[in-house]
């Protein structure tokens, strides 16, 4: 998540173009990059947890929880957002205020039906997700962008049925290469390599190669971007430290953070008015000045969304507590 605030933060500011550099192009690319990422974790554990429309209603709630006053809040304070971005942020299912949620919460929706698929013998499951790599990924890699809200969300469908064939056919196995200890660390070598050479060829080669490297980067379905993606995934899945309190705590307002800084009538008044990075974007100190909004904003989501979940599990016990005063009642006899 902190990739991808820092991805969205230095392209839509404007700092990555003040400030052209390896460095910041190591730092503004990887957004969709930590897109993928974040989704094989999120499909990691739903292709084995049983269907909730609870949990669906659950990750809508948190969506219209920040969508709707941030999108006011930006009309009250001077933004000026277009009406089209108004309208998204009071639907911000169906407006696709925030694509990512719209296509996750699409994907649980899918899901009991998707499930079935995994009852296909391992050979068949294999080949269908071989085939659809080469559909979906394969296609999205020819220089040829192929970028709509529609291919996306097919490409979720695509990555809930490969993690789980990846996670029964290949992740559960406890021998060969799994075994080694040290092929977790060529798999994080790998994938962070494929990430920096992007990089790297996006801005040092220049015509056609600098070209596809700029799709791969920014297209999350490419295969290279899909790839590095895996691979660093890989290395955390033969990572066994257990469950650590802090780092638990800190993963919990992930989402939200999502949710707060990319409120599409609200990002341009967070950068503008709140962030104020005209102010300082010509500072010596622009680097530690756009680290710190990073992680400020992080801090900020996990602060709020903390509060959040405080209230609404306020509201829920009040709720309980006057049902069953009603139902005491109810059940006295005071004739």
């Amino acid at each position: 998540m902190l990739m991808i605030v820092s991805g969205h933060f230095l392209g839509q500011s404007g700092l990555a173009a003040v400030h052209p550099s390896f460095g910041m192009l190591l730092a503004s690319s990887g957004a969709r990059w930590a897109c993928n990422l974040f989704l094989i974790v999120g499909c990691w554990f739903m292709v084995d947890a049983e269907f909730s429309l609870k949990r669906v209603g659950k990750l809508y709630l948190t969506v219209i929880t920040y969508t709707v006053p941030l999108t006011i809040l930006a009309l009250v304070c001077g933004g000026h957002p277009g009406m089209k971005d108004v309208m998204r942020g009071f639907l911000p299912f169906t407006g696709r205020a925030l694509w990512f949620a719209s296509a996750y919460i699409s994907l649980m929706l899918l899901t009991p039906w998707l499930r079935r698929v995994f009852e296909l013998p391992m050979r068949s499951l294999g080949l269908l997700v071989g085939l659809l790599t080469v559909l979906l990924s394969g296609v999205c890699t020819l220089p040829d962008e192929q970028m709509c809200y529609a291919i996306d969300c097919c490409w979720f469908v695509y990555v809930y049925l490969a993690v789980g064939w990846a996670k029964r056919a290949l992740f559960g196995q406890n021998r060969g290469l799994w075994t080694r200890r040290w092929f977790k660390w060529v798999c994080l070598a790998a994938g962070l390599a494929i990430y920096v050479g992007l990089v790297f060829l996006r801005g040092h080669a220049g015509g056609f190669v600098a070209t596809w490297s700029g799709q791969c980067l920014s297209d999350f379905k490419t295969l290279p971007n899909f790839l590095s993606a895996v691979l660093v995934f890989a290395f955390f899945i033969r990572c066994d430290i257990g469950s650590i309190g802090w780092i638990n705590r800190l993963a919990k307002p992930a989402f939200a953070v999502y949710v707060i800084h990319q409120t599409p009538a609200f990002f341009p008044f967070l950068w503008e008015r709140i962030c104020c990075v005209a102010a300082w974007q010509d500072s010596p100190w622009w680097w530690a000045m756009a680290t710190g909004v990073v992680l400020v904003l992080y801090c900020a989501g996990l602060a709020l969304e903390s509060l959040r979940v405080r209230m609404w599990n306020g509201l829920n016990t009040c709720k309980r507590m006057v049902f069953s005063a009603l139902r005491i009642e109810r059940g006295c006899d005071f004739g």
